[in-house]
């Protein structure tokens, strides 16, 4: 017991230690309680890819780990602005709200425009990404943009 109160992590070097962490392999789910997210392809998401694709335009692929900031305009936002290191990019439309919960936990993998051409009119509630503008302002001056200011 002595030895514990010296050597805080003593309970983690014991061999077979019933308070001792689980590893989790690639692919495997954590066990209950744990703290790991999983995306719908069954991988944390963190360094991975964020895929945005206009209706107009070259569709573009942008990494996780590059995102520096994440500016909306309430609750239920009607624009999201995602700053990244060399691009940055302000989708607008309704309902976000749902969007912005995936983008904190970096598990969306694609944000597409509606293409009212192609695609069946949403429901009322339905989350909407009605435009996708790229820029290369600073960010300041892109939320004030999306503000209409």
């Amino acid at each position: 017991m002595a030895e514990d109160v010296l050597d805080p992590l003593a309970k983690w070097r014991k061999p077979g230690s019933p308070s001792a962490p689980a590893l989790v392999k690639d692919g495997e789910k954590e066990t209950p309680g744990g703290a790991a997210h999983e995306s719908v392809e069954g991988k944390n998401r963190a360094g991975g890819w964020l895929e945005v694709r206009p209706v107009k335009g070259a569709w573009s692929l942008l990494s996780y780990s590059e995102l520096l900031q994440v500016d909306f305009d309430g609750e239920n936002p009607a624009f999201i602005v995602l700053v990244f290191r060399h691009a940055m990019v302000t989708v607008r439309g309704r309902n976000l709200g749902e969007l912005l919960a995936g983008l904190r936990t970096r598990l969306v993998a694609v944000i597409a425009q509606h293409d009212p051409q192609r695609h069946e009119p949403p429901a009322k509630d339905a989350p909407v990404v009605e435009s996708i503008e790229f820029t290369m302002q600073r960010p300041g001056e892109s939320v004030a943009t999306a503000r209409g200011k």
